[in-house]
Formats: structure tokens, C-alpha cells, sequence
């Protein structure tokens, strides 16, 4: 999985880093009630050996959500771009055999933004044109149009029943700004009148889709369907807005660390001057990865207490954090055991009591390390 983690705004903008396929499921949980739930899953035609983030936006018509209440079940799939006529086709021939299962649909849906200007061409063949096409075709056993034709075997009139079917279910949707809808979704769940600050408000609507994508990623690579049902997703949204308050308006480091997965054979990884700094301490690559992170989390804590003008707690921390380096590095040089290890260690022992927590303390440390960092910037081993 790759990083999720991206350096802009805290607010409504920076949702634009999570894949449409999440903020389009995250919409949809907004209207869960109780005994109601929202699954995340890949079609069954489709063989993925490992699914990456960029897959769900990549490939969106692998997957889908289906909604499940107690007036039935709604098969909801998203395709943002542009919607061709061989992508329409595989939409529906999907949902020919998704209305052959033992669940009944009540409802299809098929979710789009605005701004591509799709027509809804799901419906452009006719029954009796399409079932022709599928009649016709030769492909490999394990495609959907091949699944289809062995399914009704030649069996006009009972695909003709099906098609009608989801015909009459169908609907096609499209949202001019999905990001302002979960904006406006979530203000009575994450208290939006109930902060100082909207970033705050901002920021548990981040958290949650930090959450909801390192989970669908876990339950894809397990080849499993992800489930959210109504008790959880309140649970998961109180405990958001209890974590992330106005005195303290970030995601604990659990919750950034598992969504923020760090690939150290990268080559933009390797360019970073922090990068090559701790591989000069001779680290692991886990405990190098492990820094990192600890990087980007002070970052996203930086860029959050940026926007909300709090300037001076920042400063603070990383003049506490290069004054620690000062006295390791004098400390180190006195008894004679000056090495880049040791300094990175013994910099990392000392206080900072203006960081919140030690990721924060170590965060700063690393990202001092950086380029363009002028006089307070750090060096595990010094550059010739």
C-alpha cells in the first residue's frame, strides 16, 4: 500500500488525496442506521494478487459496495472518469450476475462525478442485442461475459427477465463535489459547530478515511469483503471526535503508521537528504522506514498547527530539537565517540518537552535532517 500521506491543506482540499472510491464509500456511510451495513469488495471474476491504493481508482470497476437494510440490498458501483461503452457492458453483465445470487438487489446504482460529463449508456444495447454478444463470444472461462453465457446457457427468456429486472432498479448518480458532500454529511457526527477550529473538523473526517482505507486494504489483501456496519461506524466516529479535539488536532501515531507505508527501494525515498543521513547510521531498513514515518507524522503535525496559526509551538519544538543536537554532538565529541549512530541516539534520548509525545520528539529530529533547513539543520554524519 502507498502512502496516503500528502503534504497540502488540512482542510476540505486534502481530501483530494484519498482515492474517489473511498470518499464515495465514506458518503455512503453517512446514511447507515441502526441494523443497516456497507461492504467494500472485489467482483469475483477478478484475480488480484495484491491490491494496491491507486488500484481502486485505477480499476473501479473491479470493485463495489453493496449497501444492506432492512428494505433490502443496494449494489452501488463508482466509475468517476470517463464511462466507455465496454465499461458500461462489463457494469452490467457484473450486475446480470450479481442478480443471480441468493441475495436479493433491491437497488443499482451507478455513482459518478459531475464534472466528466458521463452519459448513462448502461442500458445502450439492447437485451436482445446484448445477449446476442454474449452468445457469441469465445473468451476464457473466467471472464464475466463468459460466466454470463454459461450461466443462462443459451436462455433468452430468463435473461431478458433479469435484464428487465435491474432495468427497473437501476439508477444513475452524479455528485458535482463529493468532497463538499462529506463535508456537509459529517457536521452533526464530528461536531463541526462543536470546535474552534474547522480544521479540527477537517481533520476527523481525514482520520476516518485514514482509517476506512488502511482497513479495505488489509481485508483486500486477505481477499476478504470489508464490512462496516452501524454500531461500528459509531463507535469508529466517537472515538475520532474524543482523539482529535481542539487542544490536540492530529491522529494518534498508531493510526497515521498504519496508513503510511513507506517503500525505502523508492527512488523519490532515496533522494531525501534524511533518507541518506539515517542510512549513514547504519539502520535496519525497518528501523530507516520506522524514522521516516516519524518524519511525515511531524510533518502532518506541522502543516495542521501551521493552519491554525500556531506558529511559536513549532518553532519551540525544533529550536529544543537542534539545541539537543548541539549537546549530543559536544557530548559525543568530549568522550571521544563521535559516530553517526551515537548521535542519532543520543539526541533521541534527550528531552523536548514542547512535543506532545515522542514520535513528535523524534519527528522533529529527522526532519531537521532535511534540505533547506539553513543553520538548525542536522547531521548524522557531517557532509565534505
Amino acid at each position: 500500500m502507498s502512502s496516503i500521506f500528502e503534504p497540502d491543506k488540512s482542510g476540505i482540499n486534502s481530501l483530494g488525496g484519498f482515492s474517489y472510491q473511498i470518499r464515495v464509500f465514506a458518503y455512503h456511510l453517512i446514511k447507515l442506521e441502526n441494523n443497516m451495513q456497507l461492504e467494500f469488495e472485489i467482483y469475483e471474476d477478478v484475480s488480484l494478487s495484491k491490491v494496491d491504493e491507486k488500484d481502486l481508482d485505477a480499476s473501479e470497476e473491479k470493485f463495489k459496495s453493496i449497501l444492506n437494510n432492512s428494505n433490502g440490498t443496494t449494489a452501488i458501483q463508482v466509475k468517476r472518469t470517463a464511462i466507455s461503452k465496454d465499461v458500461a457492458q462489463k457494469i452490467l453483465l457484473n450486475w446480470i450476475l450479481l442478480e443471480g445470487k441468493v441475495t436479493k438487489i433491491s437497488r443499482y446504482i451507478l455513482f459518478t462525478e459531475e464534472s466528466y460529463g458521463n452519459k448513462d449508456i448502461i442500458f445502450s444495447l439492447s437485451c436482445r442485442d446484448l445477449f446476442n454478444k454474449v452468445e457469441e463470444t469465445e473468451g476464457s472461462k473466467n471472464s464475466i461475459i463468459r460466466k454470463v453465457k454459461d450461466l443462462y446457457d443459451g436462455d433468452y427468456e430468463c435473461f431478458e427477465k433479469v435484464y428487465e429486472s435491474i432495468k427497473s432498479k437501476y439508477s444513475f448518480e452524479e455528485k458535482k463535489d463529493i468532497d463538499e458532500e462529506i463535508a456537509e454529511g459529517y457536521k452533526i457526527l464530528f461536531k463541526r459547530d462543536g470546535v474552534n477550529d474547522k480544521i479540527v473538523y477537517y481533520q476527523r473526517i481525514k482520520a476516518l478515511l485514514e482509517r476506512v482505507t488502511y482497513e479495505i486494504m488489509v481485508c483486500m489483501g486477505n481477499k476478504e469483503p470489508y464490512i462496516m456496519d452501524y454500531n461500528k461506524f459509531m463507535k469508529l466516529t466517537e472515538r475520532i471526535s474524543i482523539e482529535i479535539t481542539d487542544d490536540d488536532p492530529i491522529m494518534d501515531y498508531i493510526s497515521f503508521k498504519k496508513s503510511c507505508a513507506i517503500d525505502t527501494k523508492d527512488a523519490a525515498i532515496n533522494k531525501l537528504r534524511e533518507f541518506k543521513q539515517l542510512n549513514l547510521c547504519g539502520l535496519p531498513n525497518k528501523l530507516i522506514q520506522r524514522h521516516l514515518i516519524y518524519s511525515f507524522y511531524y510533518n502532518h503535525f506541522q502543516i495542521t498547527y501551521t493552519e491554525m496559526n500556531k506558529i511559536t509551538k513549532i518553532e519551540n519544538i525544533e529550536e529544543t530539537a537542534y539545541e539537543n543536537y548541539e549537546d549530543a554532538l559536544l557530548d559525543l565529541m568530549t568522550k571521544g565517540n563521535d559516530t553517526p549512530q551515537n548521535r542519532l541516539d543520543n539526541t533521541k534520548k534527550r528531552d523536548n518537552s514542547y512535543a506532545s509525545n515522542e514520535q513528535i520528539k523524534y519527528g522533529a529530529i529527522v526532519h531537521l535532517t532535511k534540505e533547506g533547513m539553513g543553520d538548525k539543520q542536522i547531521s548524522w554524519k557531517d557532509e565534505e
